[in-house]
């Protein structure tokens, strides 16, 4: 499944990118339902001077749980960024979109090793911001709420670094 996912999204990903201005960047992410901290890799596709296409990928640091269980989590989000606000200063826009979470449980005790897979689809809602230090450089903020098989509330805080022709001012 992951390479299929891959197989099919890499090639729209490069395609796009000849097209359009492409933000990348990584972020911090902090999942309050999971009360776990994560790392991301944050991709943004500008389709026109408001809207934007936005993948982003975040895995959750691994936690054992009591009695040996170890805990791992990751999601993928499909989301379109809608930008209501756009100034010299910063950008502020809301986000609605796709997302999967996957969880994986494993226990292991000197007889066996279980390990247990699950996968929830949801909506994304939220909001965020981002600042504009220069033409490539740009930090933000993100709250996002996922309403589904696992609901929860997650903050990203990371930086996006853009690339393509022209400045941010010809998008907008």
């Amino acid at each position: 499944m992951k390479k299929l996912l891959f197989t099919l999204l890499l090639p729209l990903l490069l395609s796009a990118s000849t097209l359009a201005q492409v933000r990348v960047g990584p972020f911090l992410a902090y999942g309050k339902q999971l009360d776990l901290w994560g790392l991301g890799a944050y991709s943004e596709i500008l389709v026109n001077e408001r809207l934007s296409i936005s993948p982003v990928f975040t895995h959750y640091f691994p936690e054992d749980l009591d009695f040996a269980p170890r805990r791992t989590v990751w999601e993928l989000n499909g989301n379109i960024n809608y930008y209501v606000i756009r100034g010299e200063v910063g950008y502020l826009y809301g986000l609605a979109g796709l997302n999967y979470t996957h969880f994986k449980i494993r226990t292991k005790t000197a007889l066996t090793d279980v390990v247990e897979k699950d996968g929830n689809l949801g909506l994304n809602m939220g909001l965020g911001t981002m600042v504009r230090i220069n033409d490539l450089f740009l930090p933000f903020v993100e709250g996002k709420y996922t309403a589904g098989g696992y609901s929860q509330f997650s903050l990203n805080f990371g930086v996006r670094f853009q690339f393509g022709d022209g400045t941010i001012y010809d998008d907008y």
